[in-house]
């Protein structure tokens, strides 16, 4: 898996590469900016870890 991160005025892109058995797959996440801070974080389901949900 590789990530990539661009930032810009008004939003901040991470494109994730991925194979899935022998397919390879892209798939980009666009935030707005200043939209990942800590009062965005909460706990992530089946991993149990903090972090910022995509919805």
């Amino acid at each position: 898996m590789s990530i990539t991160f661009f930032s810009g005025l008004n939003f901040i892109s991470f494109m994730t590469t991925f194979f899935i058995r022998d397919k390879l797959y892209d798939k980009k996440f666009t935030f707005k900016a200043n939209s990942i801070n800590e009062t965005n974080v909460e706990e992530v389901p089946i991993l149990f870890v903090d972090g910022v949900i995509v919805r």
